[in-house]
């Protein structure tokens, strides 16, 4: 019989093989793998590492990073963003995801600016595999912060999410990262609608069965659902329609002393 652990154990266990036995998390999250998986146990609902573990950074990752730090100086950085966007597509629409080295990336003023007439460039690029569109993803929801953001990134590729998640539909990274995005253009009343109209909400809802023993998943799962139907009855009756209350009334007895799924639940109903 196949063994399943909740998230919790799991980072229980690697936080156990950094403090007790001074592991590298790298050497933490190795040991965990191997200690569940010489128990039997399957940990294919387990998000086990968010991290591109590559020896030398390459362009992608670098691009990252500065996203990151652009996000993080709270001043307004939108050409600065945007630059560093139509670098990070234009690197993924051209296929070069293999290992590759960047001179420097610090100074902004060596990026070229964009043409006023560039083509669009997507989001996330199609059939992109993790890790490096769960990273990507991931940086994009950090970035989302305004309304014309969100309505840019939907303009640029938003929809491409529904062929990462089709690509991707057993990885809980992937959903996990997924849904956080989805969670963040929603901010957007106009792109929550497009993504809706798109079909979304079945996918959510979907989502949340198939990832219920995973409380970290659920969670970020009953957000983006309470996020979809915000100000938005129609969209609140549509989850209902697509059967949501029974994978919702299911995540709530399995996850009885979880404080986040219990708050989002809680959430999503005060949202109907």
């Amino acid at each position: 019989m196949v063994r399943v652990i909740t998230q919790e154990t799991y980072d229980d266990v690697v936080k156990e093989n950094m403090n007790e036995f001074d592991m590298s998390p790298e050497e933490a999250i190795k040991e965990a793998i191997a200690q569940f998986e010489a128990q039997g146990v399957d940990l294919s609902n387990i998000i086990k590492d968010l991290n591109l573990n590559t020896g030398e950074e390459h362009l992608v990752s670098l691009t990252v990073k500065k996203l990151k730090e652009l996000s993080n100086a709270g001043q307004n950085n939108d050409d600065m963003i945007l630059e560093q966007l139509d670098i990070l597509m234009g690197m993924s629409n051209s296929g070069r995801r293999q290992q590759q080295q960047l001179q420097e990336l610090s100074s902004l003023s060596e990026i070229p600016r964009p043409h006023r007439d560039r083509r669009q460039v997507e989001v996330i690029p199609n059939n992109m595999k993790p890790p490096l569109v769960c990273d990507m993803m991931c940086t994009i929801a950090c970035l989302l912060v305004r309304h014309e953001l969100c309505a840019l990134a939907a303009e640029r590729g938003a929809t491409l999410l529904f062929t990462v998640l089709a690509d991707n539909y057993d990885d809980v990274t992937v959903i996990h990262q997924a849904t956080k995005l989805i969670t963040a253009l929603a901010g957007n009343d106009d792109v929550k609608r497009q993504l809706v109209k798109c079909g979304i909400v079945p996918i959510i809802v979907s989502l949340l069965s198939r990832f219920a023993s995973n409380a970290t998943v659920t969670a970020q799962t009953l957000r983006c659902v309470s996020a979809l139907a915000l100000r938005e009855p129609a969209h609140g009756r549509l989850l209902l329609d697509c059967g949501a209350p029974e994978p919702l009334a299911h995540c709530l007895k399995l996850h009885p002393r979880n404080a986040a799924v219990q708050v989002t639940t809680h959430t999503y109903i005060h949202t109907l």
